[in-house]
């Protein structure tokens, strides 16, 4: 079996692999010491290829030992839950499988073929996202050879559309208790997810400094919204009007209930258009990327395309354009 070693040198920073190689010593330095150590462990089952294969680990155990490093990690429980799902779905439609070394490309390809007739094709890229990082996890720790390919499906571009301001004084105007009022303003404002509105506490609300700490239920994320200073009389007299001791923002109960029957009426808005329209309207101040800070997307690729009403940024683009000077007129 080939060796490989790992040492610091007293002349230079980080940690230094070294093995031979064709009868040639090879160095490779300047990494830190967990670099280092996953660098020598690839590097070792390169070497010795020919007597070092895959481990075939039971595959509930890799399951149990993947999803572990969620709670290791100290992510949500809502992105564990995520995690798993594609790895559901897949034993589901391709399983069981004894060990891990029995995944192969077959497997994976009947299972887009099957999952293709179930839902859309958003929903099988997302699968076969959870389901990549899965496998990614396997090869890392050499409990599969890997050389699996995942082809995602092609997907029609999508309309996102924000809300005007019509629609939103129809919201407004639908609203029974100024709970509702301050629900909805707050979504609008900061592009929180409908549930973490909803379980902002009082505690939450810094009035002073017109700020939101809230830590996101789907990433674990911890943010420091800032609030506009124009919804600072709404926000203390609502504020004010709580009975003493309430420790949520919001008390009231059967959110989905009153979006449905009275909030938005007739129309098909979702709370989730109030986080693309905060989305939207928000890039025609900044860039994509400040959004997806705001919105904490790790990809702005989801920011842009399931968040962007690209026709009202452009519009304002194009409006900020100097056609007047151009003209030389005054435009009303």
């Amino acid at each position: 079996m080939r060796r490989v070693r790992l040492y610091q040198r007293k002349d230079r920073n980080g940690w230094w692999c070294e093995w031979r190689e064709n009868g040639r010593r090879i160095r490779k330095g300047g990494m830190t010491r967990d670099e280092a150590e996953h660098f020598k462990h690839l590097q070792y089952m390169r070497l010795n290829s020919d007597v070092y294969t895959a481990i075939n680990l039971p595959f509930a155990d890799a399951v149990d030992e993947y999803l572990q490093r969620y709670d290791r990690r100290g992510l949500s429980t809502e992105s564990k839950y995520q995690a798993n799902v594609g790895i559901v779905k897949f034993i589901e439609v391709a399983g069981p499988f004894a060990g891990t070394k029995q995944i192969t490309q077959r497997d994976i390809d009947y299972f887009i073929t099957h999952r293709q007739a179930e839902v859309r094709p958003y929903t099988v890229n997302k699968n076969l996202g959870q389901l990549r990082a899965f496998i990614n996890y396997l090869v890392k720790r050499n409990y599969h050879s890997g050389g699996i390919e995942f082809e995602m499906m092609k997907t029609q571009a999508l309309n996102v559309t924000a809300l005007t301001i019509d629609q939103i004084r129809q919201l407004l105007r639908h609203c029974l208790t100024s709970a509702w009022r301050l629900r909805i303003i707050l979504s609008l404002v900061t592009g929180l997810r409908s549930v973490d509105v909803d379980e902002l506490k009082l505690a939450n609300i810094n009035l002073q400094e017109m700020v939101a700490a809230t830590t996101e239920k789907k990433t674990g994320k911890r943010r420091l919204l800032p609030l506009p200073d124009a919804i600072k009389p709404m926000l203390k007299s609502y504020i004010g009007s709580l009975p003493e001791g309430q420790v949520d923002l919001f008390a009231d109960r059967g959110q989905r209930y009153h979006w449905d029957h009275n909030i938005r009426g007739d129309s098909k808005v979702t709370r989730q258009d109030l986080r693309r329209t905060h989305s939207s309207l928000m890039q025609t101040v900044g860039g994509i990327g400040s959004v997806a800070d705001i919105l904490a997307h790790s990809d702005e690729r989801v920011t842009r395309k399931f968040y962007t009403d690209q026709q009202l940024v452009d519009r304002w683009r194009v409006n900020q354009l100097p056609v007047a000077d151009w003209l030389n007129i005054d435009v009303v």
